[in-house]
């Protein structure tokens, strides 16, 4: 038996952990341009760098980089669900969204629909239930 390396499978943990780490960087950058006001407060960086940590590398490709207050939420959200006293810990908002009206009657332009529709998520197994039932 020589002193030869041992082969395997190339890990990606690696890479998707940059991709985390990338994911982190546009989020904080977006938070601060945009003068979002928990974004300047001291400590924040780090608050949010624990965030990306713990979670994981996943969340990097589900974060929606365009909406980066949406991370904020989830990090309260979070917050409110390890104290029992908060729990379940959940957030609504309304979203609107644009459809396309019929182009006999607008000439195809594209109008927002009202009134604007609740958005409640299901964590990833609950809808796997649910399309299963």
């Amino acid at each position: 038996m020589g002193g030869g390396t041992v082969k395997g499978p190339v890990s990606s943990q690696p890479r998707r952990g940059m991709e985390k780490f990338k994911v982190y960087g546009v989020v904080l950058k977006r938070l601060r341009d945009s003068d979002n006001k928990e974004a300047s407060q001291p400590g924040f960086e780090d608050e949010l760098c624990n965030h990306f940590n713990r979670l994981p590398p996943s969340y990097a490709t589900e974060v929606n980089v365009l909406q980066p207050e949406d991370v904020i939420m989830h990090m309260k959200l979070l917050r409110r669900a390890e104290d029992a006293t908060s729990r379940p810990a959940f957030e609504v908002r309304i979203v609107q969204f644009k459809t396309n009206v019929d182009a006999q009657t607008s000439g195809g332009s594209t109008k927002l629909h009202s009134p604007p529709t609740l958005a409640v998520g299901l964590s990833p197994s609950l809808e796997v239930a649910h399309e299963l039932n």
